[in-house]
C-alpha cells in the first residue's frame, strides 16, 4: 500500500511507444471510496494521440505476427509472473482507484494471472 499512496495525485502522461506523451487537456480520477483521495491526474488524448497508438500498435502486430509459438507463451508467461511477483501492489492499487475490498481486489489480480498463465499454456507448440 505505501508504493501505491506514494504514487497519489502525481500526474500521468500517456504512454505511446513507450514514450510519454503529454497533453494540453487532463482530468482527474478520485477514488469512489473516499471522495477526498486524487489518484490522480491523467492526460486526456485527442484523434492525434489515438492515431499515433493505433500506427505504433499497427507496426508492431507484423512482429508479433512473425514470432513462433513458444516465443508468444514466453510473452505471457512473464506477464502472469510479473503480475505474480506485484500482486499486492496492484490490488492496493485497485482497491484505491476503484473502491474495492481487498478481497475483490486480490481476486481480480489473481483472475489476471491465472487468464494469462492458461492463455499461455494453450498455445500449440510446434504450428
Amino acid at each position: 500500500m505505501d508504493s501505491v499512496q506514494s504514487d497519489l495525485g502525481a500526474t500521468h502522461p500517456l504512454r505511446i511507444d513507450g514514450e510519454a506523451v503529454t497533453t494540453d487537456d487532463s482530468f482527474v480520477v478520485k477514488s469512489p471510496g473516499d471522495f477526498d483521495l486524487e489518484i490522480g491526474e491523467f492526460a486526456a488524448g485527442e484523434a492525434a494521440e489515438v492515431e499515433a497508438a493505433v500506427d505504433v500498435a499497427s507496426a508492431a502486430h507484423p512482429d508479433w505476427e512473425d514470432r513462433d509459438p513458444s516465443s508468444r507463451t514466453e510473452v505471457f508467461t512473464t506477464a502472469a509472473d510479473l503480475l505474480r511477483d506485484r500482486k499486492y501492489e496492484f490490488a492496493a492499487a485497485l482497491s484505491l482507484e476503484n473502491g474495492k475490498n481487498r478481497t475483490e481486489a486480490m481476486a481480480d489480480v489473481d483472475e489476471a494471472i491465472d487468464s494469462s498463465s492458461p492463455t499461455a499454456s494453450r498455445i500449440p507448440i510446434g504450428s
